[in-house]
C-alpha cells in the first residue's frame, strides 16, 4: 500500500500552503521604519542581501498587522489572520527559494555525521540570528533538507487575545503540532501514542466547532494524521504488507486507544482494523480511509 507520496503531498500543502496575496509593498511602503530587525542586526554590513530584504518585509508586515489588531472585533481579527498568514507564506516562500542551495544541503551545514548540531559558519549563523529575531527559524524536514518557517507559536502569540474561540483552539493545536517534526524520511518521527493525540485533538475540534471557517483545514489535518495512525508510512507501517497482519505493538496501541477513547470515531475504525487483521477486509478499510483523506484534502483547497 504505497500511499506515502499522496500523504506527503498532503503534509506539505496542508501545513504551508503558498498563495499569491495582495501586493504587500502597497500595504507596507508608507509604514516602513528606520528600526527594522534587519537594520539592527546588520547595520555594519553596508549591503542588504535578498534574505535580509525579505525579512525586512516580513517584519514590517507584522508591525502593521499588530497595529491593526487592537482595534478589531474577534470576527475581524479572524479575517486578518487569514489574510496575514497567506501574505507571510508568500514571503517565506521567497525566502526558501533565495536560500535553496543551503536548504537542500541543510544537514551537512547544521549537523555532523552523528546527527549532532555543529558550530555554524559565520554567514549561516548571521542568517539564523536574523530569522530568529523576526520570529522565524531554520527547520529540518528530513532527507537532509531544511526549510525556513515561522516558529511554532508565532501565530498563537500574535492572535490568541484577539480571535474567536475556534481560531484560538486552532492556533493552539497548530502550535502544538508544529513544535515537533512528526514525519520525516517516509516514516514517523514521533511515537504512535503521540500521533494518536494529534488525531484526538483534531477530532475534538471538528466535533466542537462544526461551523468554523477553519473546519475544512482542520479536517484535512485530522484525516492526514488518522491515515498515518491506522496504516503507518512506508518506513513505519502498522502491519505486514503481505498478509495485512497488524504488528503486536500496534495491536497493543489500538487497544490502549480504544480503552481511553471508546466513543471516538477513530476507535470504531481501530476495532475494525483489529477484527480484520490478516484478512481481505483490511484492504477495504484502507481504501475508504485513503478516499476520506483525499476528500478532506480536496475540500480544503477547493474552498480556498
Amino acid at each position: 500500500m504505497k500511499y506515502f507520496g499522496l500523504l506527503l503531498l498532503g503534509i506539505v500543502l496542508v501545513s504551508c500552503k503558498k498563495e499569491t496575496p495582495q501586493d504587500i509593498a502597497t500595504e507596507t511602503s508608507t509604514q516602513a521604519t528606520d528600526t527594522t530587525v534587519v537594520e539592527k542586526v546588520f547595520a555594519d554590513k553596508g549591503k542588504t542581501s535578498k534574505l535580509e530584504g525579505l525579512v525586512a518585509d516580513f517584519s514590517r508586515l507584522k508591525e502593521n498587522t499588530m497595529a491593526r489588531l487592537s482595534s478589531l472585533k474577534p470576527e475581524e481579527a479572524n479575517k486578518l489572520y487569514d489574510e496575514y498568514e497567506k501574505q507571510n507564506n508568500e514571503i517565506i516562500g521567497r525566502m526558501n527559494v533565495a536560500e535553496g542551495k543551503l536548504l537542500e544541503d541543510f544537514h551537512n551545514h547544521f549537523y555532523d555525521n552523528n546527527g549532532d548540531p555543529i558550530k555554524l559558519q559565520d554567514s549561516i549563523q548571521h542568517k539564523k540570528d536574523l530569522l530568529e529575531k523576526a520570529g522565524l527559524e531554520f527547520w529540518h524536514i528530513g532527507e537532509g533538507m531544511g526549510e525556513i518557517r515561522a516558529k511554532h507559536d508565532y501565530y498563537l502569540k500574535m492572535f490568541n487575545d484577539y480571535v474567536t474561540p475556534d481560531y484560538k483552539r486552532f492556533l493552539a493545536l497548530q502550535s502544538f503540532d508544529d513544535s515537533d517534526l512528526w514525519s520525516a524520511d517516509a516514516g514517523l518521527a514521533i511515537t504512535w501514542e503521540e500521533l494518536s493525540q494529534r488525531v484526538i485533538n483534531w477530532e475534538d475540534f471538528l466535533l466542537k466547532y462544526p461551523g468554523s471557517k477553519l473546519y475544512a483545514r482542520a479536517s484535512a489535518n485530522y484525516r492526514m494524521y488518522r491515515l498515518s495512525y491506522l496504516f503507518g508510512q512506508d518506513n513505519t507501517p502498522t502491519h505486514e504488507h503481505e498478509g495485512n497482519t497488524l504488528y503486536p505493538e500496534i495491536v497493543e496501541e489500538y487497544n490502549r486507544f480504544i480503552k481511553k477513547h471508546p466513543d471516538s470515531p477513530t476507535a470504531k475504525i481501530a476495532r475494525q482494523m483489529l477484527r480484520n487483521s490478516g484478512n481481505i477486509g483490511f484492504e477495504g478499510i484502507h481504501e475508504q480511509e485513503t478516499t476520506e483523506f483525499q476528500k478532506a484534502y480536496n475540500g480544503y483547497y477547493d474552498e480556498e
